[in-house]
């Protein structure tokens, strides 16, 4: 009789935890069915399920991941969530690798470091899109930062990233990558205009408008010992590895990987503590409304291996 009692708490336990298993795979189906309306994902029936299981496994790495209390940051959901880290890194992870040019002018500091600087709101978050230009943006964000704190851009006026995908075709290729400090090069060469007069359209087009009004002096290659003294004056552009990055939504991220330096963002400040702030090139959805911050210490994702200021004289 006990083993007959015992057999059947074992079959409504089995079955109980089927039905759970049931429950949760319909949750996750409705979830995904709200974050495909959210993002404006459409895709045929077929590719939905496909797509439905690469979102499954990666929300069970940020669930793994945001159980563990040692973790400072908290990953989640985003535009990124039901795409393999190898589409994302062909999509988005597309910097060209570029030895520093030791030939270059070396940034001299003009003062003190800061005990703190953030000039995160200075100009806007953007979005690359699905087009390889992060170069572009890092390019753009340190001089647009550099010519709005020096008062020669007007508030409210954005530079064109567009420009620079269409027409800086030397060494630079567009929507397939390219060097963040030759786009500063060749804005220094051309002059940037505005968005407005060339919007971003998030891929490769011929050549509309070759020069504008907005030239910076050039750039200066910063040394890791003064980038924080850099930072204390003016944004600077970093190429990081951001393999790792598909996930993060908040907090100090320290699961950083360094194998190549794939990806190009805008240091815009540091904390008291040294803590990185990164503006990235993923729209006000990814990360903190754009941003990441990466710690102190460690050199965290290649942070301080190349880093570039635009300069006027």
């Amino acid at each position: 009789m006990n083993k007959l009692l015992a057999l059947a708490a074992l079959t409504l336990l089995t079955v109980g935890i089927h039905q759970l298993s049931q429950t949760e795979s319909v949750n996750l189906r409705l979830q995904y069915d709200n974050y495909t309306v959210q993002y404006g994902k459409f895709y045929s029936p077929g590719e939905k399920a496909y797509r439905f299981k690469i979102y499954e496994e990666a929300m069970k790495h940020i669930e793994s991941f945001n159980s563990d209390s040692s973790n400072t940051a908290r990953l989640g959901e985003n535009q990124f969530t039901d795409l393999t880290p190898e589409e994302f890194a062909a999509l988005y992870l597309t910097r060209k690798q570029l030895n520093m040019n030791l030939n270059a002018e070396l940034y001299v500091p003009q003062g003190p470091v800061n005990a703190s600087a953030d000039w995160s709101g200075i100009t806007k978050v953007k979005d690359q899109g699905n087009c390889g230009s992060c170069w572009a943006f890092s390019a753009v964000g340190a001089v647009e930062t550099l010519l709005r704190i020096k008062g020669v851009l007007p508030t409210n006026t954005w530079l064109s990233e567009q420009q620079l995908v269409d027409c800086d075709r030397g060494t630079n290729d567009g929507c397939n990558g390219g060097y963040e400090n030759l786009g500063i090069s060749w804005a220094k060469k051309n002059g940037l205009t505005t968005s407005d007069k060339y919007p971003y359209v998030a891929k490769q087009q011929k050549c509309q408008i070759s020069t504008g009004q907005y030239k910076p002096s050039g750039y200066q290659v910063v040394a890791a010992n003064n980038m924080y003294t850099a930072l204390s004056y003016q944004p600077i552009t970093v190429a990081v590895d951001a393999s790792s990055w598909q996930y993060y939504k908040t907090g100090i991220f320290s699961g950083c990987t360094l194998k190549s330096l794939n990806h190009a963002v805008l240091a815009t400040g540091f904390q008291e503590d040294g803590t990185w702030i990164i503006k990235n090139s993923w729209g006000t959805g990814w990360g903190e409304k754009g941003y990441i911050r990466l710690p102190a210490k460690g050199n965290p994702c290649g942070v301080q291996d190349e880093s570039y200021v635009a300069y006027l004289e």
